[in-house]
């Protein structure tokens, strides 16, 4: 927002802030306009981050989604819990169950 603020400055020094009846020009309005817009954007925009951060860490993305804080694993195109991952690959029985019904409980 500093480097906005500063670039603002600069393009008032070169374009004025009046006109010649003393009101303030077109510039100066159509800049300071852009500056509140881009002001409130940037806000907007940490608060978003902020309000999604902790249910990112908890729940993860729609394309990498966790399971109790762990990162899901990707098992027969599905994302599966990776204790449930765990459970597979070491019960035989229960992977082959889960590949031919998509459960392990018929």
């Amino acid at each position: 927002m500093e480097h906005l603020r500063s670039y603002a400055q600069q393009l008032q020094k070169m374009n004025g802030k009046t006109d010649s009846n003393g009101m303030p020009s077109q510039g100066a309005q159509e800049l300071a306009q852009k500056v509140n817009e881009n002001e409130k954007t940037g806000i907007l925009q940490k608060v978003a981050d902020f309000l999604s951060s902790p249910l990112t860490k908890q729940f993860g993305t729609e394309e990498q989604p966790k399971f109790d804080g762990q990162d899901g694993v990707m098992y027969n195109g599905k994302m599966v819990h990776p204790d449930f991952y765990r459970l597979l690959m070491d019960r035989p029985e229960l992977k082959q169950k889960f590949d031919l019904t998509g459960s392990i409980y018929d």
